[in-house]
């Protein structure tokens, strides 16, 4: 007899962020903290099971019928610490969408798997406040060129309503350099992800 294994998930009939966004347009900064702050959280108790997601994307973000974050998508999950000596095990496998993949990983050399998918998580945040991702050109070689040389900003309209404590978590997260990456437990304690100011707060 033929043994078959089936796996229940919660619906999310709101689909990804980004139909999301393509049906209703932006959201405001409340939205986009909340949104933020709940990717934050699925992150964390990832990376604190010593798991890595690594193809964090807004395509890999559903909504359920509150317009509550689910993380999809772990065919690319990995272990990040060894389970016999703790360890850290880096990663050799390109995985991802470019636009959403840290510098270290277009690199093509082993990585830190975590750093990583703070940075793609950044870029999701970049995508909620701005609508776009923070760097447009069009091959894996120039997007890492332009994210060592820090070349993104904010839309002048966002970047005027837009909070600076907002802006300030997202300089942070986006450091070319994975050591200088604050974990997504640095993030949740931001001033930004703990207030409740929408646009032009503090």
């Amino acid at each position: 007899m033929e043994t078959r294994f089936y796996i229940a998930m919660e619906y999310a009939p709101n689909g990804t962020i980004a139909d999301y966004f393509q049906r209703h347009g932006s959201v405001d900064e409340a939205v986009a903290r909340s949104w933020i702050k709940q990717l934050c959280i699925a992150l964390r108790y990832l990376h604190g099971k010593n798991l890595a997601h690594r193809d964090v994307k807004c395509n890999n973000m559903l909504l359920n019928e509150r317009n509550e974050i689910k993380l999809i998508d772990f065919d690319f999950l990995c272990h990040t610490r060894d389970a016999t000596d703790d360890q850290m095990i880096l990663s050799f496998t390109y995985c991802g969408s470019p636009a959403y993949l840290a510098p270290e990983v277009l690199e093509g050399k082993p990585y830190a798997a975590v750093p990583a998918d703070v940075w793609s998580a950044v870029v999701c945040a970049f995508v909620i406040l701005n609508n776009k991702v923070p760097f447009t050109v069009d091959n894996p070689e120039r997007i890492r060129e332009a994210q060592l040389r820090w070349e993104w900003d904010f839309n002048v309209n966002v970047k005027k309503r837009l909070s600076l404590s907002a802006r300030r978590v997202v300089a942070r997260m986006m450091d070319p350099n994975p050591k200088d990456r604050p974990t997504v437990e640095n993030v949740l304690t931001s001033n930004w992800l703990k207030s409740k100011e929408g646009y032009n707060g503090t």
